[in-house]
């Protein structure tokens, strides 16, 4: 008996230790397939509509550190996507004003939120206008 009750305190103490692990992210995907499944830096709209993504055999990525600034540009180099951030985004949820401005975008500005970060991209969403942005931004 006591060697049953021991497994089930043990499994439970597992149980509880795994979902305190658990990252959070409170950010309700509002996008058909998922914002943050996209992979290509560029800007979508809800639908995954984008009027600028990434295209390996075609552009650039750049990222000014100084201005806070990620660029997608053609190998022209036309500057096909300019987004300034108001601050460099840590944390998850953090608020950030992205300032658009590009050849292929309309110069526009977006109050975002931070819904994902992995390895030297962002994710950022605007939940007013339905907008999000994978951006370059290596982190020092």
């Amino acid at each position: 008996m006591e060697r049953i009750l021991f497994f089930v305190l043990a499994a439970l103490a597992l149980t509880l230790s795994l979902a305190a692990c658990k990252e959070v992210n409170n950010f309700n995907d509002p996008s058909p397939g998922g914002f943050t499944s996209q992979t290509a830096m560029g800007m979508y709209d809800a639908n995954l509509n984008s009027p600028v993504a990434f295209d390996p055999n075609n552009h650039q990525m750049a990222f000014i550190s100084t201005a806070i600034e990620s660029r997608l540009q053609d190998n022209a180099p036309n500057v096909l996507m300019r987004c300034r951030l108001s601050v460099s985004p840590t944390a998850l949820g953090q608020a950030v004003t992205v300032e658009l401005s590009g050849k292929s975008v309309t110069t526009a500005t977006y109050n975002t939120e931070l819904v994902k970060k992995s390895g030297d991209f962002i994710w950022l969403w605007s939940t007013d206008s339905k907008v999000g942005f994978i951006l370059f931004a290596p982190q020092p």
